[in-house]
Order: C-alpha cells, then sequence, then structure tokens
C-alpha cells in the first residue's frame, strides 16, 4: 500500500512501513513539513497516499476527505506519549490492516482499538457498529465509526516523535 508518512514521523517508522512491504514517502522527504494541512492533503491526493499523522485536524472528514488520498489514519495519543507507545500504535495498526483493508476510510489508532469511519451512503445515514461494544460516544461529523477493539480514551496531544 502507497503512504505518506507526516513530518511527525522520522525514518525509524518509515522503516517499520517498509519492512512490511510498502510504499512509503515522507512530508520530510519532500520538503513539506511545516506547510499548511491542505496542501498536505493536496500532496496526498496527486499522489493517491494514503496519510499517516498524529494531527487530529485530519479526522475532520468534511475538511479532508479520505476517499480522494487512498485514506487517512490519525494516530491518536495522550499529551507527551514514549517513543514505545508511538511505536506500540503503529504496530496496532499496522497488523489490523493485514486483517481488514483500509478501504480509502479513516481510521483513528488509540491504545487497544482501532476507530474506523464509515461515511454515510445514499439518504439514510450510516449506522455505527462495535465489536466489542466500547463505552462513551463513538460517532464522528460526517458519518459513523465501527470500533475495531475496546479501550479507554486517551487525551490529546501532537508530539513530534521518531
Amino acid at each position: 500500500m502507497r503512504f505518506k508518512l507526516d513530518e511527525n514521523f522520522g525514518t525509524r517508522t518509515q522503516q517499520v512501513f517498509q519492512a512490511q512491504g510498502h510504499d512509503v514517502q515522507t512530508v520530510r522527504m519532500e520538503g513539506l513539513q511545516g506547510s499548511p494541512d491542505q496542501q498536505i492533503y493536496a500532496v496526498c491526493a496527486v499522489e493517491q497516499r494514503c496519510l499517516v499523522t498524529l494531527d487530529l485536524d485530519f479526522a475532520d472528514v468534511t475538511r479532508f476527505p479520505p476517499a480522494q488520498v487512498g485514506g487517512i489514519v490519525v494516530i491518536r495519543v495522550p499529551r507527551n506519549p514514549s517513543l514505545p507507545l508511538l511505536e506500540r500504535l503503529v504496530n496496532q495498526f499496522l497488523q489490523a490492516l493485514a486483517q481488514m483493508p483500509l478501504d480509502n476510510q479513516l481510521w483513528i489508532v488509540e491504545p487497544s482499538r482501532i476507530r474506523v469511519h464509515e461515511p454515510e451512503a445514499g439518504p439514510e445515514p450510516a449506522k455505527t457498529s462495535a465489536a466489542p461494544p466500547a463505552p462513551g460516544p463513538a460517532s464522528e461529523p460526517g458519518g459513523a465509526t465501527r470500533t475495531a477493539s475496546k479501550a479507554k480514551r486517551p487525551g490529546r496531544g501532537k508530539p513530534a516523535a521518531g
């Protein structure tokens, strides 16, 4: 699969993706660090690469439709996460990807669960399904979310990590 790693990820994460056979480019490789979100999104759309990021702004499917870029993966971490936690979340995503295709969707990866945004289809809103049920709200703007596994909801954060 074709991925674009946002500027929060370093060569170590790139190597993890490549070791699993993925075609990976990074925002840093293309000199796009510090670029506006819309520019990063536009580059992903042209290249048809799934964006992997820590930036929660990309979870807004009305601003950044995942189908136009091959999908969006938001790794959601608490403030000041450790490098081992970030690596665990990346590996959790890659393991889930081996079981279920991304299909141009938004995936939000959190400790012990992955929420998959399902876009609305036709005049009826999409339904929320959970496996297993997770406590708290599970929907995202613009559609529904199904939970891949159960976990506590972490805090928000956007650290730079390797």
